[in-house]
């Protein structure tokens, strides 16, 4: 991406990262060791502002705190004022998931938990699971590309999306799905 934003340029420069492995080694540590050695920092506020103004209006209104999950995208590298690289994380061939959407879709449902588990979310496609009340856990996938890494574990949320005949699996599409950060 390149764009103009209050008369300078705006790049994102992407790397890939493969394996699980390596995903593990870059979140206990590693990405900071980096930041720290090359003296770069997290995604800035005004960056995150400009993908919220750009991006944002798209969101159906109330499902999305797209600012918040923003906030959430750990492994932006802040290089300088409106250059932002991102570092992707790929499966290794052995560790693709098999596909996790195999039953029909069934109702548009918003359900409200605590995150328990998001290493996936930092990956294709982006996978992690909520408990709500009751103990009740659900796990949600979405291909979406907005939803990179959009969720931390502990965190409060309110996922709207397609529940599927599982009863366990909720899909989040598009514009139309949602994740939002309650706490």
């Amino acid at each position: 991406m390149a764009e103009k934003q209050n008369g300078g340029l705006i790049k994102d420069v992407d790397f890939l990262v493969y394996g699980l492995d390596n995903f593990r080694k870059f979140k206990n540590g590693g990405l900071q060791k980096i930041r720290e050695k090359l003296n770069l920092g997290s995604i800035s506020r005004e960056h995150i502002e400009w993908h919220a103004k750009k991006y944002g209006k798209y969101f159906q209104p109330g499902l999305t705190n797209f600012s918040e999950t923003l906030k959430r995208k750990w492994p932006a590298l802040q290089i300088g004022p409106g250059i932002l690289s991102t570092i992707r994380f790929v499966y290794n061939e052995n560790e693709v998931p098999p596909d996790p959407v195999i039953s029909p879709f069934m109702a548009k449902v918003s359900i409200r938990g605590r995150v328990a588990e998001a290493e996936r979310v930092s990956f294709m496609p982006r996978i992690f699971e909520i408990s709500s009340t009751g103990n009740r856990t659900f796990k949600v996938v979405t291909y979406f590309w907005a939803f990179y890494c959009a969720v931390k574990e502990g965190d409060e949320v309110e996922v709207t999306g397609n529940l599927h005949q599982d009863g366990n699996l909720i899909t989040l599409d598009n514009y139309y799905s949602g994740i939002k950060i309650l706490n």
